[in-house]
């Protein structure tokens, strides 16, 4: 597919995103940081308000505080514990590159995909200014302090602003956005 990184249009096109597809994976980097944890679980959230089906990938696991998440949705190690369930879009979130989300992710975003899942859409949030933009839609923000700031901004525009505890993990990274 076409890559589009035009930064006049882009929040436009990611905030449709969502509504254009039924089933969404949202994905993040190993070892996943404050920041991937409040922007895993505002996107969650947000694809859960518009009625989507959604779930969660991180190769090293979802870490405990994000469990909850586990009543709206599977959480997954690797695509084969989805056990047939695919999506039409793949959110992968503050995540410079594929290749930080392990070898899975990589060879997905590398054209190197299960059967099946070839025509699945690809999006990036991100804030690492060295993101070379490797989905099909990415919505890169490098003077933003966490990815999570951009996941807030989806949520403010699809008119699901996040809440009480989530928001605050969401904008507040839980102690703060991490530059990696």
């Amino acid at each position: 597919g076409q890559k589009d990184s035009s930064r006049s249009a882009i929040a436009d096109k990611v905030a449709e995103k969502p509504n254009r597809h039924g089933k969404v994976l949202i994905a993040t980097h190993m070892g996943a940081d404050y920041d991937a944890r409040g922007s895993m679980a505002g996107l969650a959230r947000i694809c859960l308000a518009l009625g989507k089906e959604m779930r969660l990938l991180c190769q090293t696991g979802i870490p405990k505080d994000l469990l909850w998440l586990k009543q709206h949705g599977t959480v997954v190690q690797e695509f084969g514990e989805l056990r047939g369930w695919k999506p039409g879009l793949m959110a992968l979130v503050d995540c410079a590159t594929p290749a930080r989300a392990g070898r899975e992710l990589e060879a997905f975003f590398a054209e190197e995909r299960p059967r099946g899942w070839e025509n699945v859409q690809t999006l990036s949030i991100d804030h690492h200014s060295d993101n070379p933009l490797y989905a099909e839609l990415n919505w890169l923000e490098g003077e933003a302090a966490a990815t999570a700031q951009l996941v807030g901004k989806l949520a403010g525009r699809l008119g699901r602003p996040l809440r009480g505890g989530l928001g605050g993990a969401v904008y507040h990274g839980r102690g703060g956005g991490t530059r990696h």
